[in-house]
């Protein structure tokens, strides 16, 4: 097989696959990638780890972005190659920084200096390389949390919508981001930009019960808009928010009943702990026993027990929804 020169194969690797699915909003954040890269693998191979931390500032473009990516995948101890990569962040050639972002993600560097440099990419043209500035700030940790904490009150509108990007990730791997809970409360209701209300009512849920609970009351809200997008962002949190949507199935507000129980039914099988309540709004009529219908459909199996007794109900419409409910179960 012909091998590519070096710096080919570096441009190859950023336009094949580096970045796919890198365009539009992410309603959940990808994990951070192995530390290996195949694509590179005949770059650094023969070089010892050693050698690729004493490469030379002065080394060839194609030498100094292969050696980020060969610390991503073979540095055991990312805090002994910070310096290097901030280095690296800040070199002349764009391909090298590049390869730096990437190689901070990958190693979830805990840099505050690196995280200082990455930020400045959440505004710059290209979606795909905000979105690998996006994804190297989430994975860094609590260290960021001051970088994030200023991109939030940025007045771009771009900054501000990678920062909860980031944020969100950081949260869902249990960095705890309670101090910047008040800021993300600000931008869900207040910004003047609807996208970045959106990215922050997404980012709510993640951030601890304070957060969850702040989010819910977005169910009341008077527009079927923001209501159906504050279902959307309990949706994709799924079983942390299940304890909470089970309680409001019983809420005076038809609607706000609905919509729990149309959440719980996008939450699925993780949704098993709301199961008494769930077969408790089946008394109800209209939408909110539909809902709960559908759900418990979702739940599957774990259901069908607590509605046995419920076949031969003397409310014929209820029993009949029952039956429903088990054939579907069954179907599956």
């Amino acid at each position: 097989m012909r091998i590519l020169p070096a710096r080919r194969a570096l441009v190859s690797l950023f336009t094949a696959g580096l970045f796919f699915g890198g365009c539009g909003a992410e309603q959940s954040t990808p994990a951070v990638p192995d530390k290996t890269v195949p694509v590179l693998a005949f770059l650094y191979q023969g070089r010892s780890l050693s050698e690729w931390r004493a490469l030379p500032a002065s080394a060839p473009a194609e030498d100094r972005a292969a050696a980020a990516f060969a610390l991503a995948a073979l540095e055991q101890e990312p805090t002994r190659c910070i310096p290097q990569i901030v280095a690296l962040l800040q070199d002349p050639d764009p391909s090298v920084r590049l390869a730096a972002v990437v190689a901070t993600e990958r190693l979830a560097l805990p840099s505050r200096e690196a995280a200082t440099l990455i930020v400045r990419w959440l505004a710059v043209p290209e979606e795909p390389l905000r979105r690998q500035a996006r994804l190297a700030l989430g994975a860094m940790g609590a260290v960021a949390l001051p970088v994030l904490e200023a991109s939030l009150g940025d007045t771009r509108m771009l900054v501000r919508w990678g920062g909860l990007v980031a944020l969100a990730q950081m949260a869902k791997g249990g960095v705890s981001a309670a101090a910047l809970l008040a800021q993300v409360k600000t931008l869900a209701g207040d910004d003047p930009e609807a996208s970045v209300r959106l990215r922050a009512l997404f980012t709510l849920p993640h951030m601890g019960p304070e957060g969850l609970e702040a989010t819910l009351t977005y169910l009341r809200g008077n527009s079927v808009q923001v209501r159906t997008e504050a279902a959307a962002s309990l949706a994709q949190v799924g079983a942390p928010a299940v304890p909470a949507l089970a309680a409001l199935l019983s809420d005076e507000d038809e609607i706000v009943a609905a919509l729990a129980a149309g959440i719980l039914g996008d939450i699925g099988p993780a949704a098993r702990e709301a199961l008494p309540e769930l077969v408790q709004a089946l008394a109800h009529a209209g939408v909110v026993r539909s809902n709960a219908a559908m759900a418990l459909i979702e739940i599957g199996q774990p259901s069908v027990a607590s509605l046995q007794n419920l076949v031969e109900h003397a409310d014929k419409d209820l029993a009949a929804t029952v039956r429903y409910i088990l054939e579907q179960i069954n179907a599956r």
